[in-house]
């Protein structure tokens, strides 16, 4: 039996778009057990590892993706609750493949009633586990309206459905930076004009504008009018939208 260590990612909850939130644990032998680091996450990478195979192993696997402020608490909790719904998979389906063998092999055998008893508490616990397991995944439909758009209109600047307000500090000020140089690059004025002429200015200063909005929040911490600012350029968002699928439809 190998003995495998190493990090992986489990808990994948909050998806927009194909990003959802995960957590990239301290594993051993595929199982998680300590939360390291929670991520907006968009692929996986390669595998690397050391090690005799067969024996023992450390393997890691690369995260492509934008890492949180903080441990998401809730892909942690279904992180844990998955892993223990595979366990019970796993040991539930043993006694039922065992009386299938020995039914298989043996053609007189016969289910007596201590082991029609086994059959039906195995699964009974079967059908528990892969119900919970399957519960978990409707944690995405969760995921709240503003909180939905804030980010899919955040994807189309950064390539990944995060929140700017949700990464760790380096990063979103790296964010305001590179945003910065794209609004004077545009010649782009205060929020205030932009949002008077929407039309001129277009999608995507609107979106570099929400992006360095919610990345301000992170970097100098939220306060009424930024997040009044965020609220207002998601209508001017929705509002350019509507005004496009209404030229279209025309």
């Amino acid at each position: 039996m190998t003995h495998a260590i190493g990090t992986d990612v489990y808990g994948a909850v909050r998806s927009v778009g194909r990003t959802p939130i995960v957590t990239k644990f301290f594993m051993v032998q595929g199982l998680p057990i300590r939360p390291m680091e929670s991520y907006y996450f968009r692929a996986l990478g390669e595998w690397s590892g050391s090690g005799v195979p067969f024996l023992g192993e450390e393997i890691h696997r690369a995260i492509i993706g934008i890492p949180c402020d903080r441990i998401n608490r809730l892909s942690v909790f279904v992180a844990y609750v998955r892993a223990v719904c595979g366990a019970i998979v796993v040991l539930s389906t043993i006694p039922l493949f065992a009386l299938g063998i020995c039914r298989l092999c043996d053609p007189v055998f016969r289910f007596e009633a201590d082991k029609k008893m086994t059959v039906v508490i195995a699964g009974m616990v079967l059908a528990s586990g892969v119900l919970l397991g399957l519960t978990t995944y409707l944690v995405n439909l969760t995921v709240p309206a503003r909180e939905r758009r804030i980010r899919l209109a955040c994807a189309r600047v950064l390539g990944i459905a995060a929140d700017p307000a949700h990464v760790k500090l380096e990063i979103a000020r790296d964010m305001i930076v590179r945003a910065d140089e794209f609004l004077q690059e545009q010649q782009t004025p205060d929020l205030d004009a932009v949002l008077c002429r929407t039309a001129h200015f277009g999608l995507p200063v609107l979106d570099q504008l929400l992006v360095r909005t919610r990345a301000e929040i992170q970097n100098s911490g939220a306060s009424i009018s930024r997040e009044s600012n965020t609220d207002r350029i998601l209508q001017a968002i929705d509002l350019l939208g509507d005004q496009r699928s209404g030229g279209l439809s025309n």
